[in-house]
């Protein structure tokens, strides 16, 4: 698999582009808001949480949302034979899917941006590696499918800490919402979404800082608040520990 361009975009509601034939494999990732597409003449409405891969040959038309903006990530990539145990890339057509894994893929898909911009030593390697994982969960939920397996509280949990993730939330304030014990809430939270509900709501956070360091002059002390981070001494450590960096030299080699 060769990944030839890694790209985030935030568009307003007059955003739109002109009819092309892609000669490459994309994957989008919507963060926020709505847009809408023609995929070889047949409309898609498209927002927050929603997957969609496009193979090479589509025909794809950006329509302008009225009073929608939207951001979104796109990975464009050609794949390879040793890629056919992903049915999603065989198909050869295009694939929506309304992810419950919103914030996991962003962290992932931020995190291949990082490397792909910084180009540090092997970043070719990681950036496949981490889009392999991406695939893999992507097509994980696709063969799951709406009937999965997943107790449905761990949904109900995931949604709260989207909406409170700036707030200073417990293992037990989270179990007492879904009724559960918090060992329990624990154990099938991470088998649903890879990692236990406080790391999700750091990875959370951390996804949303990568994003304000990029798009705004804010310091970091500012940041740092608006996360939920009281010490900003452990943002900093934090930050450091999930990116391999200060959030300052992020923002000043990315």
């Amino acid at each position: 698999m060769k990944i030839t361009q890694v790209m985030y975009y935030k568009a307003g509601p007059s955003w739109h582009h002109d009819q092309f034939v892609q000669d490459y494999d994309l994957l989008l990732l919507i963060t926020d808001g709505k847009l809408r597409y023609v995929i070889n003449g047949l409309e898609i409405s498209l927002e927050k949480g929603d997957i969609l891969y496009l193979p090479t040959g589509t025909v794809r038309i950006g329509l302008p949302t009225k009073e929608q903006s939207h951001s979104k990530y796109g990975i464009r990539f050609i794949p390879d034979a040793g890629d056919e145990e992903f049915s999603m890339l065989q198909a050869g057509k295009p694939v929506k899917l309304a992810s419950k894994r919103l914030p996991f893929l962003e962290e992932r898909v931020a995190t291949l941006m990082q490397h792909w911009r910084t180009k540090d030593m092997y970043y070719l390697p990681m950036c496949r590696g981490i889009l392999l994982e991406v695939l893999s969960h992507v097509s994980r939920e696709l063969h799951k499918g709406v009937n999965g397996r997943d107790p449905h509280f761990v949904y109900l949990v995931r949604d709260y800490i989207y909406e409170h993730y700036r707030s200073p939330l417990t293992v037990k304030e989270l179990a007492e919402q879904a009724g559960k014990t918090p060992s329990y809430l624990i154990t099938c939270f991470t088998q649903a979404f890879g990692s236990s509900p406080l790391q999700f709501m750091h990875k959370l956070r951390l996804a949303k800082a990568e994003e304000l360091l990029l798009s705004t002059d804010r310091s970091i002390e500012e940041i740092s608040l608006e996360l939920g981070y009281c010490d900003s001494t452990y943002f900093y450590r934090m930050f450091r520990k999930h990116h391999g960096t200060g959030p300052l030299a992020f923002r000043l080699h990315v």
